[in-house]
């Protein structure tokens, strides 16, 4: 986080100031910060996005910064914390919406390989994925339930229960 020269010699007063005294203030958190962040995300590049968006926070709240070290770090980490949710949020997102592809892809492939079986893959493409799923491990997988809840990491009554109702809700989807 470096002060461009040129770029402040264009600035008031104050305000070449207040970005000396902001990198000052941060440039010491910048690699316990990125530490921080690397043991917490998967990849380099995305512990050097955070970091970039961390320190993004800081300067858009640097009047709130405290003056104290201890306090400073402390708040700088809370945001870190904060952006470090942002991108897990985003990653599950991500991966819920890569899932609902995959699935809507694989139902639209058999349905377009069978196409007798149309409204079945229709009301399949209408469930939840937690519900799609023990019914596609049994039904075209050859799993026995006890073996598919297994696959889904859920206990045999929990499978027997959460297949049951799936069976249900598509029984319902083809009405």
């Amino acid at each position: 986080m470096s002060v461009n020269p040129l770029a402040d010699a264009r600035l008031p007063t104050n305000e070449r100031d207040a970005n000396r005294t902001f990198d000052d203030d941060v440039r010491p958190l910048i690699v316990p910060l990125h530490r921080y962040l690397r043991r917490r995300v998967d990849s380099a590049p995305d512990a050097d996005d955070c970091l970039s968006e961390a320190l993004l926070v800081l300067w858009r709240h640097r009047d709130r910064l405290p003056a104290d070290v201890s306090e400073k770090r402390l708040w700088a980490f809370g945001v870190a914390k904060g952006v470090l949710s942002n991108h897990h949020r985003s990653q599950r997102r991500r991966a819920a919406l890569h899932e609902r592809m995959m699935a809507e892809q694989r139902i639209a492939q058999k349905t377009s390989d069978t196409n007798s079986n149309a409204a079945v893959y229709d009301a399949l493409a209408k469930l939840k994925t937690a519900d799609r799923e023990p019914i596609m491990l049994v039904a075209w997988d050859g799993f026995a339930v006890v073996d598919a809840g297994t696959l889904l990491g859920l206990s045999a009554a929990a499978a027997r229960t959460r297949y049951s109702r799936a069976k249900a809700k598509l029984r319902n989807e083809l009405m």
